[in-house]
């Protein structure tokens, strides 16, 4: 199984995964009005986008620039998905939401200036840039094994489980560009850690 293979697998099933989530969200949303809820789907959306843009970009190497996209758009949503956790004043998530959505806009907007944005200039930034996918899931975490400690939840276990694993496949990212010379182990390797997490993601919403 080379690299490429495993990449287009992790794209596709993250696409499936944030589609079914963020249908699910705006469907049941009516029901519960949960801002945590619309944060969620609003965050799913947003990684739905980068895994279309990363599976292009894979195959069609020349087509655009889309890096910039991938780590910004990955990175601003877990970080909303992070900023929802620790109030649960409806005052507080709404302004969470006005914020989100207008970092989204400017998302997509950076989303369509790939095609003249130049590359990333090197690896130092990718490892910066990646580092900041890894801290964000572990603080993300930290408020997950909090509630599971707390409830003891199926959901709090399996949410748990999908950021500790998506933060473990960020971390394995960066580790290609301090030792080049195992990058594509530890590509491989961080693809798999993230197939899982989502795949924990996906366990939550539907058994959690």
């Amino acid at each position: 199984m080379n690299n490429l293979f495993l990449s287009n697998i992790l794209d596709v099933t993250m696409l499936a995964i944030c589609i079914f989530i963020a249908v699910r969200v705006f469907y049941v949303y009516p029901t519960v009005r949960s801002q945590r809820i619309l944060i969620l789907g609003l965050s799913m959306g947003i990684i739905t986008f980068t895994a279309i843009a990363d599976l292009i970009s894979s195959n069609l190497p020349s087509a655009a620039h889309v890096e910039w996209f991938l780590y910004f758009g990955q990175a601003i949503a877990l970080l909303f998905i992070f900023l929802s956790l620790p109030r649960d004043s409806e005052g507080y998530l709404q302004k969470v939401i006005l914020i989100q959505t207008f970092a989204s806009i400017l998302l997509i907007c950076l989303a369509l200036l790939s095609f003249v944005l130049p590359d990333i200039p090197n690896d130092l930034t990718r490892e910066i840039l990646g580092s900041i996918r890894f801290l964000i899931c572990i603080g993300i975490c930290f408020y997950y094994i909090s509630g599971f400690l707390q409830k003891q939840s199926r959901f709090g276990l399996l949410m748990f489980l999908c950021f500790l694993l998506l933060g473990i496949g960020f971390l394995l990212d960066v580790q290609q560009y301090l030792a080049p010379q195992h990058a594509e182990l530890f590509d491989a390797l961080g693809d798999i850690g993230r197939l899982l997490g989502f795949l924990s993601l996906l366990a939550a919403v539907v058994i959690g």
